[in-house]
């Protein structure tokens, strides 16, 4: 008698556990399927002197700004959690100051390749999450010289570059390279881009005439805007339309 009333409560109870799991699976389910996914994160790189100033504050418009609405709206949308990291250059691009979401307190005034090597730092530790990267002028340049970097245990999803400009062939001194996507990201850099990230987007524009970027035929695709200048690429709606529509594999 005893061990048959036990038997009944442990088929009791399994079925109570059963019940229990279901009925918070079916309620909760997207929430949870998110939770068990690898956080994903969105790189965002700004042009020349696109801190508030050359004390290397960062300002939140433009390309950051864009960044950080976009990872509010998809954590309001039900993503457990979504990371970013942000730079700006300063005037006549000396130094570069980054904010990131884990850290949470910008670093100012950094060299280049401190930047470099925490973005690499993070992409070795992704662990197959979803990733996206942007960069804008000169941060299209940064974007496109860590891309064609990438090993294999370095992995990058999406990739914008956007009205990109060289930073070793565009300068005050030298307006040479100011009118074409970078040249010293040589083609086999930019085929490594290619097969290096799941898709590359190039926008860009000619409407300001001094400084504009150009078709780059390795890019998955290219799209010149019609009505865009160099300086409000970066904050144009059908961009970061197409941005949130991609985010949405997150």
């Amino acid at each position: 008698m005893k061990i048959s009333k036990l038997i009944c409560m442990g088929i009791f109870g399994c079925l109570v556990n059963l019940i229990t799991a279901c009925g918070s699976g079916s309620h909760d389910g997207k929430t949870q399927s998110y939770a068990q996914r690898p956080i994903p994160i969105i790189f965002g790189f700004a042009g020349n002197n696109s801190c508030n100033s050359d004390a290397g504050e960062l300002g939140f418009d433009g390309i950051y700004g864009q960044i950080l609405d976009l990872q509010r709206r998809l954590v309001e949308e039900g993503h457990a959690e979504v990371e970013y990291f942000v730079t700006c250059y300063t005037n006549g691009a000396n130094k570069i100051s980054y904010l990131n979401s884990w850290e949470q307190r910008p670093k100012l005034l950094q060299e280049e390749s401190v930047v470099r090597e925490k973005v690499f730092e993070k992409l070795r530790s992704l662990h197959h999450a979803k990733s996206l990267m942007v960069g804008h002028s000169y941060g299209g340049w940064l974007a496109m010289s860590l891309a064609k970097s990438l090993s294999a245990e370095e992995e990058l999803g999406y990739f914008y570059t956007l009205d990109p400009i060289s930073k070793k062939n565009c300068n005050f001194s030298d307006l040479d390279g100011c009118n074409e996507a970078p040249r010293d990201i040589l083609p086999e850099m930019r085929e490594h881009i290619a097969v290096s990230t799941d898709e590359w987007n190039n926008y860009y524009q000619d409407n300001t005439w001094f400084l504009h970027s150009s078709a780059i035929s390795h890019a998955s695709s290219n799209v010149k805007l019609a009505d865009a200048d160099h300086f409000d690429i970066d904050e144009h709606g059908a961009i970061w339309q197409d941005i949130y529509e991609k985010t949405q594999s997150f």
